[in-house]
């Protein structure tokens, strides 16, 4: 029995051909992720465990010594996983926000590349709080026309925060002052920013929170 097809259902089985063909093709799977709540990025069965927080801190003028991420894969074994690191801008003699990127490629083709924020800054006192990350909400990420809003929770509340955004070079593009006693809408669509993933430090006189923000 010869089976006959409406237009709507030949339209339906030919997108989800199509979209089959861009899952299963390694041109089209591959993506850059950001890292999740368990400090690691994913792509499909491939993922990147980078063995510390998102966010590290290191202290000044120390030696700096980068703690090499694992590969994982539900397909390959790890001898069929490459995994290097793509780029790094780390200068611990020099204050600042860093990234270093990592990217795990599996036999085949299909990768992931997953990021750590390292700021460089001088030893803190025993007084002041390790970071916390959780402190801080920021919306909508990715961001869309350059305007995203800043949410603290009450573990966070200060008369007075500094609000720094870098690049991934660790350049500042932006920088501001406010309190964290409300929600903060920053503004830097007038920047005309390249897309990509920037730094936001959110940093008080007892804390620092850090977030990773996509910028389309």
């Amino acid at each position: 029995m010869k089976m006959r097809f409406t237009r709507i259902q030949k339209l339906l089985l030919l997108s989800l051909s199509f979209g089959l063909f861009l899952f299963s093709n390694p041109f089209f799977a591959n993506s850059t992720s950001l890292v999740d709540d368990n400090h690691g990025c994913s792509n499909g069965s491939l993922r990147i465990e980078l063995n510390t927080p998102d966010t590290v801190v290191h202290t000044i003028r120390t030696a700096y010594n980068s703690v090499m991420p694992e590969a994982f894969s539900g397909k390959w074994n790890k001898a069929g996983i490459s995994l290097v690191l793509t780029s790094s801008n780390v200068n611990p003699n020099v204050p600042g926000t860093y990234k270093e990127c990592y990217t795990a490629t599996d036999g085949d083709g299909l990768s992931v590349s997953c990021c750590r924020t390292v700021i460089v800054k001088e030893e803190q006192s025993s007084s002041v709080s390790e970071i916390n990350n959780n402190a801080v909400s920021v919306f909508p990420n990715p961001v869309d026309d350059g305007k995203f809003t800043v949410r603290f929770t009450e573990s966070f509340a200060s008369n007075h925060v500094t609000i720094r955004l870098t690049d991934v070079t660790g350049r500042i593009v932006y920088e501001t002052n406010a309190s964290s006693t409300e929600d903060l809408v920053v503004d830097v669509s007038a920047l005309n920013l390249s897309k990509g993933i920037y730094a936001l430090q959110i940093q008080s006189s007892d804390r620092t929170a850090v977030k990773s923000l996509v910028f389309k």
